[in-house]
């Protein structure tokens, strides 16, 4: 018969705890005091909210081209609740959870007339979101984590109806928390999906599987391996994207020396993706750093890659990758910091295209603390040639990360982008943005420009990828001498006074079909910062000149936050910049950004605040843009109820239209 204390635990519960816990050292025989004494309740919390959300939005288009007025006009309203809790089961070291969920209704309304189509649609549904959390045997060695999300938001678009964008994911992890073989195998299954209240627009998913397993054997404190693999499936709709993704890295790090003072590391790693996006790509790098002194180091490095890549044409891309390079760093004391260093690559084509690449580099860095402060100065020289034989081949850029940032464009620095191929997407792969409506693209001499339309759906500062393709051309070489040179003295008033000079020349031998064109610059930069307790500024002039593209430009930009007597805090930020192209390609741009913010306590329970940004570009190749958007918020608590008013105008004009856009949003929200 079972001690009285063991009789507590339940038949089916302690065999559980015997199987489970024995590994971690605790006994489940006796007094299940052994697992710790509990203290608390096992539902530790409970909450939840009720919330009430209305939106009205309205947007108006004058086109410039035609006659006439585009219209949209929506209207969401959301009710909902939402129950939160926290607690364990049978013992917080045994099980812990969190668990939330919210249910809703969701009516809208969407009205449209564009270039006198009429449309209109409405929709009564629900909105389901949930948190569930769940930490098995959390203070063993091997702790679970069990979890599913399901998130649900209507998210607006500009000339478009707005889109429900639900994320569902579940997974678990498992972890083996160990010194020497530390593991975490983790499983997640995420769904997204697109859905327009419009029933005319085009629904989109997209489903990600994933498995990853880590895992890492520490043989000595100098010596350890590593290994990571990944599994993926990836499926969107209706782009018919189809891929699995497998994906093995093992990795090696060996400490040496009478002190550990060197090290070497080894990382192969095999990467496979099959479907609609075919890649295969094996790779070897092994990196070797040196310590020879307390002011000597130096690194190699060497790397072997092998690709096989179906371009965006569809046809195959092999090609095998060589590279080795080396770098000598000294240090003087902590002032000056000298680097040597150059690289070799060799890429082959299965097609027969080869290319060669050389590259020798010289780096000084200068810091020094003198009587007005701190002087840092640094100059770097860098040789480079490339050269190219055999027949043309299409190169395919798949998912190149880049992100916009006003007012500079995004630049495709390779003359031979073929425009056509261009594609844009959201970093999810998702959002496919239009040309015309989301950017515009303009070819020139020896680069292709890609820059945002405000009125797009492209948020200044996103980061996209793009997918394009190259010609890449043959037997030729291009030689490129490199140097750049730039001072700076900081005061401690918090003035900064610098100068820049970056000068390229290059040639061009061989076969100039498809061949980039060479470019000689010589940049000046000279310009004054100014960071004050209130007050930043800065003032820069640029004399750029280029044997393809020489320019001018000023640039300017101040800001200033100030705190009010009745607790109220405003700021105002102002930028300008002005460029003047010279022949072969004339052509003048200004840019003008403002943007304010003003928050003002009316009262302990209410707050009031306010965002103003203007914009204003003149360009004489793409056009003028202007534009004006503000936007102002009032925010009461009263206990445990919050509500918040928030109303935005914008009106943007180019050369294409007029457009007025405004949103009203009222969200009241309920604790308990």
């Amino acid at each position: 018969m079972l001690a009285p204390d063991a009789a507590r635990f339940p038949s089916p519960l302690r065999t559980v705890c015997l199987l489970a816990l024995a590994g971690a050292g605790v006994s489940c025989q006796g007094d299940p005091s052994v697992l710790g004494d509990v203290q608390q309740p096992p539902i530790r919390r409970t909450g939840g909210h009720v919330e009430l959300s209305a939106r009205v939005r309205s947007e108006e288009r004058k086109p410039k081209v035609r006659d006439g007025t585009d219209t949209e006009d929506e209207r969401i309203i959301r009710e909902a609740v939402r129950v939160d809790t926290a607690g364990y089961v049978y013992h917080p070291r045994l099980l812990e959870y969190t668990a939330g969920g919210l249910f809703g209704l969701v009516q809208s309304d969407f009205e449209s007339s564009i270039a006198g189509s009429d449309r209109s649609n409405s929709d009564d549904g629900e909105t389901i979101e949930y948190d569930l959390t769940a930490e098995l045997l959390n203070q063993t060695v091997y702790p679970v984590t069990l979890f599913a999300h399901r998130h649900d938001d209507l998210v607006p678009r500009p000339f478009s109806a707005s889109e429900r964008q639900v994320l569902s994911e579940t997974g678990a992890l498992w972890q083996y928390l160990d010194e020497v073989t530390p593991t975490s195998v983790q499983y997640t299954s995420r769904r997204l999906k697109f859905d327009p209240i419009d029933d005319t627009d085009v629904e989109r998913d997209k489903s990600v599987d994933e498995l990853n397993v880590e895992t890492e054997y520490v043989a000595s404190d100098d010596l350890s391996f590593d290994l990571d693999y990944t599994r993926q499936s990836v499926s969107e709709d209706p782009f018919d994207i189809d891929y699995d993704v497998n994906d093995l890295r093992l990795g090696g790090q060996y400490r040496f020396g009478e002190e550990s003072e060197h090290r070497l590391d080894v990382d192969a790693s095999v990467y496979d993706q099959s479907g609609s996006l075919e890649l295969e790509r094996n790779q070897w790098r092994n990196r070797l750093e040196l310590k020879h002194s307390d002011t000597l180091r130096s690194w190699f490095q060497t790397e072997v890659t092998n690709r096989s890549q179906r371009g965006l044409s569809g046809d195959s891309i092999d090609d095998d990758t060589l590279r080795a390079a080396a770098t000598l760093e000294h240090r003087l004391y902590e002032s000056l910091v000298s680097q040597v260093g150059g690289y070799l690559e060799h890429q082959e084509f299965s097609a027969g295209p080869v290319i060669d690449r050389t590259s020798a580099f010289a780096r000084l860095d200068y810091r020094k603390k003198n009587r007005w402060g701190v002087l840092t100065a640094n100059y770097s020289i860098e040789g480079q040639e490339s050269d190219r034989s055999g027949r043309n081949q299409i190169i395919s850029v798949i998912d190149e990360s880049r992100t916009f940032v006003d007012p500079d464009p995004i630049v495709l620095s390779d003359p031979n982008v073929v425009e056509s191929t261009i594609r844009i997407t959201d970093v999810t792969s998702l959002t496919v943005y239009r040309e015309g409506t989301d950017y515009r693209v303009r070819e020139f001499a020896n680069r292709t420009e890609i820059r945002r339309i405000p009125t797009g759906t492209i948020a200044n500062g996103e980061t996209v990828l793009l997918d394009y393709e190259i010609r890449n051309g043959a037997d030729f070489t291009l030689s490129t001498l490199y140097q750049r040179f730039g001072i700076r003295q900081y005061f401690p008033s918090g003035l900064t006074p610098y100068y820049r000079l970056e000068r390229q020349d290059q040639s061009i031998s061989g076969s100039r079909e498809f061949a980039p064109i060479p470019e000689d610059i010589t940049a000046h930069v000279v310009g004054i910062e100014f960071v004050g307790a209130v007050v930043q500024a800065m003032a820069e002039y640029e004399d750029h000149d280029s044997s393809i593209a020489p320019f001018t430009a000023r640039r300017l930009g101040a800001g200033y936050t100030h705190r009010f007597e009745n607790d109220a805090t405003g700021g105002l930020n102002a930028r300008f910049t002005d460029v003047d192209w010279s022949a072969p390609m004339e052509r003048d741009r200004t840019f003008f950004d403002l943007y304010g913010s003003y928050r003002h306590p009316l009262s302990e329970r209410l707050t009031f605040e306010s965002d103003l940004r203007y914009l204003k570009q003149e360009d004489s190749i793409s056009g003028n843009d202007e534009g004006l958007g503000l936007e102002f918020t009032l925010e009461w608590l009263f206990r445990q109820s919050e509500l918040t008013v928030t109303y935005q105008i914008g009106r943007f004009e180019n050369d294409f239209a007029e457009n007025a856009t405004s949103l009203l949003t009222v969200n009241f929200v309920r604790h308990f």
